[in-house]
């Protein structure tokens, strides 16, 4: 397992990524990746809950 201040900076290097993202135009964020797949907003959508949770569940409640 890799340590807490790797998942950390992973997690910081996808930060920039999703920042990248606001260039792209409302075409681009709601037209599916693929047929019958989500559009681009809803993969970060998931991502950001997903972070949420890691986030409330994984990182606070460990450092108590």
């Amino acid at each position: 397992m890799q340590k807490r201040e790797q998942l950390m900076k992973e997690f910081s290097e996808l930060i920039q990524f999703v920042e990248s993202l606001r260039e792209l135009d409302q075409l681009t964020w709601i037209t599916p990746l693929a047929e019958g797949k989500w559009t681009l907003r809803d993969v970060v959508a998931h991502i950001m809950l997903w972070d949420k949770y890691f986030l409330e569940e994984g990182i606070q409640k460990n450092n108590k």
